[in-house]
């Protein structure tokens, strides 16, 4: 395995997935299409293990990571609010969860009133 690429996230992933569609295939999906599906997963994770082609499975890798951090962040809760100064139309982050607050505009020192 010397000069291989190994295992990273990404395989991890197709890992579980490989795993969870042969579980599924074993008992509940028959179908041949689905088996052709877990089949290239399985495909796929040994040809990027033993891949020598370190570039381009660390650019797959990094593409995956940004996509699940997205994918994630869009279910963390916020712990703060934007809202655009009726004045010069600047955005400005106020934190959430403090009732009614007065907001001066960092641009143009106009004060307007909000609830977070």
């Amino acid at each position: 395995m010397r000069g291989r690429y190994g295992q990273d996230e990404l395989n991890s992933f197709l890992m579980v997935l490989f795993i969870i569609f042969v579980v599924l295939y074993s008992f509940i999906i028959r179908e041949p299409f689905f088996w052709v599906l877990t089949m290239t997963i399985g495909v796929v994770i040994l040809f990027r293990t033993n891949s020598k082609n370190f570039h381009s499975r660390h650019k797959e890798n990094a593409t995956y990571l940004e996509l699940r951090n997205k994918l994630l962040n869009k279910f963390k809760p916020q712990n703060h609010k934007i809202y655009t100064c009726p004045n010069c139309k600047q955005k400005v982050r106020v934190p959430r969860g403090r009732g009614k607050i007065e907001i001066t505009c960092p641009k143009c020192n106009h004060k307007f009133t909000k609830r977070t």
